[in-house]
């Protein structure tokens, strides 16, 4: 046994690993499925609002129905898991204030309300 078998090893489990999970992934080697991921997609680094109704605008032409999805998610091992998890992540360093109302929105369609 060569001293790389051990990587090609690791190399494997970890693609089986990411295959198995891959909602939890799905933003990480997908492109969006609906228009609330695209927003969070585009607009996590919209430094104005201009940049940001242009992304918003480039979102709606790629999906031009906001169908809401069929279920909330909820990440396996990455990102966030509930609403305000995802307005943290997503909006919290945004400059745009645009953006920033953009992605709350996405965050309130796709993710479930935070439990009291």
């Amino acid at each position: 046994m060569t001293a790389s078998a051990p990587m090609h090893c690791l190399l494997a489990a970890s693609t089986i690993l990411l295959s198995l999970s891959e909602p939890a992934a799905a933003g990480l080697f997908s492109s969006p499925e609906n228009y609330h991921e695209c927003l969070l997609e585009e607009l996590e680094d919209a430094q104005n609002d201009i940049a940001a109704i242009q992304a918003t605008l480039q979102c709606r032409e790629e999906f031009p129905s906001p169908a809401m999805p069929d279920d909330k998610r909820s990440s396996f091992l990455f990102g966030p898991d509930t609403f305000s998890e995802c307005v943290q992540s997503y909006a919290g360093s945004t400059p745009s204030q645009y953006a920033a109302t953009q992605l709350r929105q996405a965050c309130f369609v796709l993710y479930p309300q935070d439990e009291n």
